[in-house]
């Protein structure tokens, strides 16, 4: 029996070539483009998950009143780590890290029989820790033991990727780093690379010692440099909590502009960071679903389109015996039959368009592996979409009589379910304006970004970053550049103009001391 209704509607799909194949190829095309969409959203959605204690994780936010404008960062003083800890029992561990810092990294090597004295690479994540970093987070290392790490203050921690870098297939256990100025590291534990998905990347970890031997403020409750993040007890009050941070705070910290702390999921930062990663969240979800509701309301309305050329076809076969349950049945198959391979197409579309939407940003992420949620998902979308494609044209045309079909009266009428096609086409032309709309709201701020008047001429610009003692020759190179015909002019800077940073300057701490601020020519 099921063999008999898989080969009529084989041979019914086969008839009508011309409307299965639209009807294949834009289902095929909606669903493989809403796949490609939502791996998107499930991999901004998964920032973070890997850590162990996740939903215990939190990060101290501040919240800046500048000119009437709120200014929200994850990045506090350096203080906080240890005071909060000390001061509220609901705090049961916390670790700091820095932001990235790029230094210039050395590494003594011999090329053949010529000693060189040093090989230098230029590395812009390296990230300033707490001891307790790999007990805090779940970063796993491939060698070295987690409990010894910056035990002492020459000690670095560096990635897979990193080492193959500097020292190819050697071991890199034990090896010498020179680190900037600051002398040489031993490497004590090689970590793997962190995922895609992790807030925190980093290619060469440093204890946070170091930070206070380079002269930065690392116990103070004033600035916006560190991550501070804390592990909170089971069932504390996050709001009183947040209350009396605050009031802790009020007492130490003197600077006179309004600011607000607050603890937030270590989880969220990805999404409501600094990055601000839920606009895309939610315009990749969006487009998504009205793309899937685009495809699903074409192909129920192909389909039923289809059934109305086959009044004569129903009528006959009902003149013959062929009861309603049947009809259905037949209507059915043809409509899951279609859309099975729809869905196949599709997983091969979104197969080969997930990898080349991810590596245009950059992005180079292993496929998440697919649970029981999203296969579940998909059935539903699977069922719900045959259901409806195939069940309202079968109840609709099999219930007519007959001689109707041939009498022409009102019973037998195909244009008796207009109104309801109507009703689709109206949702489909609805959704698809929706989509086009988003498309040029994203298209415009994509086009603003390029073309916005920044205050000044773009072209023909180009900038050098200082590395190491470079800056200490800038005078020789100011002079070189000055006698060149094609350079018209010459600056430096502490960063390029378009570059937005937000800090502290402390002054009249130490005389006699100074610092070099330009780090662009």
């Amino acid at each position: 029996m099921i063999r008999n209704y898989l080969l009529i509607a084989l041979r019914n799909l086969w008839r009508n070539k011309l409307i299965t194949s639209i009807n294949l190829l834009g289902m095929a095309i909606g669903f493989g483009v809403f796949l490609t969409l939502m791996s998107w959203v499930r991999f901004d959605g998964s920032f973070d998950k890997f850590h162990e204690d996740i939903k215990r994780m939190y990060v101290l936010n501040i919240r800046i009143n500048l000119n009437g404008s709120d200014y929200t960062s994850q990045r506090t003083g350096g203080v906080y780590s240890r005071a909060l800890v000390e001061f509220f029992p609901q705090l049961e561990s916390s670790c700091r890290a820095s932001q990235p810092i790029e230094f210039e990294l050395g590494i003594p090597v011999e090329d053949g029989d010529e000693k060189v004295p040093m090989k230098y690479f230029d590395e812009s994540q390296v990230v300033m820790v707490d001891s307790n970093f790999f007990s805090f987070f779940s970063f796993p290392l491939v060698s070295g033991n987690p409990e010894e790490v910056f035990s002492a203050r020459d000690q670095i921690v560096i990635t897979e990727s990193l080492a193959s870098k500097l020292f190819g297939e050697k071991k890199a256990l034990n090896q010498q780093i020179r680190i900037g100025e600051g002398g040489y590291f031993t490497v004590v534990a090689v970590a793997a690379d962190p995922p895609v998905e992790s807030t925190y990347q980093f290619k060469a970890l440093l204890g946070f010692h170091v930070l206070e031997e380079m002269g930065y403020p690392v116990d103070e409750y004033g600035g916006t440099m560190y991550y501070n993040t804390f592990k909170l007890a089971e069932g504390s009050n996050l709001v009183a909590l947040n209350e009396a941070i605050n009031k802790h705070v009020e007492e130490n910290l003197e600077d006179d502009f309004y600011s607000w702390f607050f603890l937030d999921r270590f989880d969220r930062m990805h999404l409501h960071g600094e990055e601000k990663g839920i606009i895309g969240f939610i315009l990749n979800l969006i487009m998504a679903v009205v793309i899937l509701l685009i495809a699903s309301i074409n192909f129920v309305n192909l389909s039923t389109a289809s059934s109305s050329m086959r009044i004569k076809e129903i009528a006959i076969r009902k003149s013959v015996g062929a009861g309603k349950r049947q009809l259905v049945i037949q209507f059915l198959s043809e409509s899951y039959l279609l859309l099975l391979v729809a869905f196949y197409l599709g997983f091969f579309i979104a197969e080969h368009l997930t990898p080349l939407s991810f590596w245009s940003f950059d992005v180079y992420v292993e496929p998440a592996p697919r649970g029981w949620g999203f296969w579940l998902q998909i059935v539903g979308i699977y069922l719900v979409t045959g259901l409806l494609a195939g069940l309202y044209p079968s109840l609709k045309i099999s219930g007519y009589k007959p001689l109707s079909f041939f009498s022409g009266n009102g019973n037998g009428n195909p244009n008796a379910g207009r109104g309801s096609r109507r009703v689709l086409i109206v949702l489909q032309f609805t959704f698809s304006i929706i989509l086009i709309t988003v498309s040029i709201f994203t298209i415009r701020q994509f086009t603003y970004l390029r073309e916005a008047d920044l205050g000044f001429n773009r072209e023909d610009v180009l900038y050098i970053r200082t590395k190491g003692k470079m800056w200490d020759s800038y005078p020789v190179i100011k002079s070189e550049l000055q006698q060149l015909s094609f350079v018209k002019g010459e600056s430096s800077a502490s960063e390029i103009p378009v570059h937005v940073n937000f800090g502290e300057v402390d002054w009249g701490e130490r005389d006699g001391d100074h610092n070099k601020f330009a780090r662009v020519i």
